[in-house]
C-alpha cells in the first residue's frame, strides 16, 4: 500500500521521516516500511507492507506534526509505484521483525504491556493429529464463532465471549484457562493481511461459565490495568458464585468437546498479533513455541528453526 504525504519540509531527504514514522507506525503493527522522498519536493510516498493495517493507521493520521508543518496523509490516487518484489521483501521483513520480537528474551527490567487484553475473532477446538507424512497438523471439531476478548489474569487467562446474535450459542461466556495446565503456547503470524492466530495445548480440561450479572460485563469488555479479575469461582464470594453458572460445553450439540478436544485456537486481528504475542510472552503462559503454518508444507504445522 503507498501512502501519499504532502507538505513534506523540502530540505529533507529520506532518513528524517523514516526515523520519524517509525514509532508512529508500531502501534499499527507495521514494523516494515520504505519511504521515498528527494530534496526539493514537498512530498513523500510510505509503503507498507499490509494494506489493511495502512488503513488503520490512515484512520487515526491524517494530519502529523513534523519539523513546524503539517504532514496530509492520504492513500496515493496515481498508479502504485511498488512492484510486487518490493511488497513481497517488505512481508518478508515484517514477518522476520515479528518473530525477532517474540524472541527477544525478558529481563527482570523489561516494562509490562501497556494493555493487559486483547480481542479475538473466534474461538477453535480440536486435537492434534499427524498426516501419512509424520507431521503435526491442527485437527478442527468445532468453532465458535462468538468474538470476544483474552484478558491476562495472575494466574490464568480470562477469555470472554459475547453471544453471536445468530441463535445458538446465546449467552455471556467465560473460560477460564489457569496458566499451570497450558502445555504449548503456539503463535502464526499473520500473511497478506490475514488474521493471525495463537493456539493453545492444554493438558487438562478448562473451566467454562456462563455469565449471569450482565451489570459485570464491563470488568470484560472495559478491563483496565490494574484491576483484577478473580480466575476461578473457588475464591469468589457466595454472593459472586450466582454470577457464574458452570457449564460443560462451549454449544449443547458439541457437549464432548471439551472433555476430549485439549486445542483452543484463538483467531486474531492481523493489527493486534505482535500485541497479543507481547502481552504472552510477558505474563505466566509456558512455553511460547515459535512455530509457524507454513504455506510451502500444505498448511502443516512445523518448527520454526
Amino acid at each position: 500500500m503507498d501512502i501519499y504525504i504532502l507538505n513534506v519540509p523540502l530540505h529533507v531527504n529520506d532518513v528524517e521521516p523514516r526515523i520519524f514514522l517509525r514509532d508512529k507506525l508500531l502501534p499499527y503493527d507495521i514494523l516494515a516500511f520504505d519511504v521515498f522522498k528527494q530534496v526539493g519536493s514537498d512530498w513523500a510516498i510510505l509503503t507498507v507492507a499490509k494494506y489493511k493495517n495502512g488503513e488503520i493507521f490512515l484512520a487515526q493520521h491524517r494530519g502529523l506534526y513534523f519539523h513546524s508543518k503539517t504532514l496530509h496523509c492520504s492513500i496515493s490516487k496515481t498508479k502504485t509505484q511498488s512492484s510486487a518484489l518490493k511488497l513481497s521483501a517488505l512481508l518478508d521483513k515484517e514477518l522476520d521483525l515479528q518473530l525477532r520480537r517474540i524472541q527477544r528474551p525478558l529481563t527482570t527490567h523489561a516494562p509490562e504491556p501497556t494493555r493487559a487484553r486483547f480481542e479475538f475473532q473466534s474461538l477453535i477446538n480440536g486435537v492434534w493429529s499427524y498426516d501419512t507424512s509424520g507431521r503435526m497438523r491442527f485437527n478442527r471439531r468445532y468453532t465458535n464463532e462468538r468474538q470476544g476478548v483474552v484478558i491476562r489474569g495472575k494466574k490464568a487467562l480470562v477469555i470472554y465471549m459475547k453471544p453471536t446474535g445468530r441463535g445458538l450459542p446465546n449467552w455471556y461466556g467465560r473460560i477460564d484457562i489457569p496458566y499451570q495446565i497450558i502445555e504449548h503456547t503456539i503463535p502464526e503470524l499473520p500473511k497478506y493481511d490475514r488474521a493471525g492466530y495463537m493456539t493453545f495445548t492444554l493438558r487438562s480440561p478448562p473451566k467454562i461459565y456462563q455469565i449471569l450479572n450482565l451489570d459485570e460485563l464491563h470488568r470484560y469488555t472495559g478491563y483496565q490495568p490494574g484491576r483484577t479479575l478473580s480466575e476461578s469461582s473457588q475464591r469468589t464470594s457466595k454472593r459472586q458464585e450466582f454470577k457464574l453458572k458452570r457449564k460443560m460445553f462451549l454449544h449443547r450439540d458439541y457437549d464432548r468437546n471439551v472433555g476430549l478436544c485439549m486445542v483452543y485456537r484463538i483467531k486474531i486481528p492481523s493489527h493486534q498479533t505482535s500485541d497479543a504475542f507481547a502481552l504472552l510472552k510477558s505474563s505466566h503462559v509456558p512455553d511460547v513455541q515459535l512455530w509457524l503454518l507454513s504455506r510451502m508444507a500444505g498448511g502443516k504445522f512445523v518448527r520454526k528453526s
